[in-house]
């Protein structure tokens, strides 16, 4: 790696990153995949840029305009998660200047088959950002992600559902979502639960279910929960 193996330093990274066989350090590892990466390492490149997204590496490796570039000649080719990270490049500003349209351009591009971005695509929806509000629109994006496992989508579907914010108000519906999401320990979730048990929308009147879950959320720091 030293004398700039592209792929060793690809390697180097990639052990401290997870651990292995060395102390655990994110930014040494990141420092042998900027390493890689510039070398012209193809993986090195979006693995490097997905860290500067997850805030890691240098403060001025998220001016670098090579990080979108990387994610762009991927997403280009047709891969959905460098679209949706690219469409994050844009939403954040990191290696372009924030433009919330193109970012919702690649986030919608990847919404066709990446969960989290059908969840972020929802939330722009749903905001109005780079997008027009839609609200319909947005409740059946939260629908696909909640519907392919995502669990904060399961609580954004079911709060509108239970409001009927983009649709009928459907709190039996609601109700059977904040559920699902609660068996995933989803906080909101028991928190929502406790309060529909308490005012018997979507759930039968239980007082002694309501304090229940309203506890169980109060146990694991959820501030509303007395």
């Amino acid at each position: 790696a030293d004398a700039g193996h592209q792929a060793a330093a690809g390697a180097l990274a990639s052990l401290n990153l997870s651990g292995n066989g060395v102390a655990q350090d994110v930014e040494e590892g990141a420092r042998w995949l900027r390493t890689s990466a510039n070398a012209g390492n193809q993986e090195a490149q979006v693995d490097f840029a997905n860290l500067v997204l997850e805030g890691a590496g240098e403060p001025d490796d998220r001016d670098r305009a090579s990080i979108a570039g990387w994610f762009e000649a991927t997403a280009s080719s047709g891969d959905l998660v460098a679209a949706f990270n690219l469409g994050l490049c844009f939403a954040q500003g990191v290696g372009v200047r924030k433009d919330e349209e193109q970012a919702a351009l690649w986030v919608r591009r990847a919404a066709e088959g990446v969960a989290e971005a059908q969840y972020a695509y929802a939330r722009m929806l749903q905001d109005g950002r780079g997008v027009a509000a839609d609200q319909k629109q947005a409740r059946l994006w939260f629908e696909r992600a909640a519907n392919a496992g995502m669990v904060d989508a399961q609580v954004a579907l079911a709060e509108m559902l239970l409001n009927g914010r983009g649709g009928a108000s459907l709190p039996v519906a609601a109700a059977q979502l904040f559920k699902r999401a609660a068996a995933a320990d989803h906080v909101g979730a028991m928190f929502a639960i406790g309060a529909l048990y308490g005012s018997g929308q979507g759930l039968s009147l239980d007082p002694a279910a309501a304090q229940k879950w309203v506890a169980a959320a109060a146990e694991r720091g959820h501030g509303p929960a007395p």
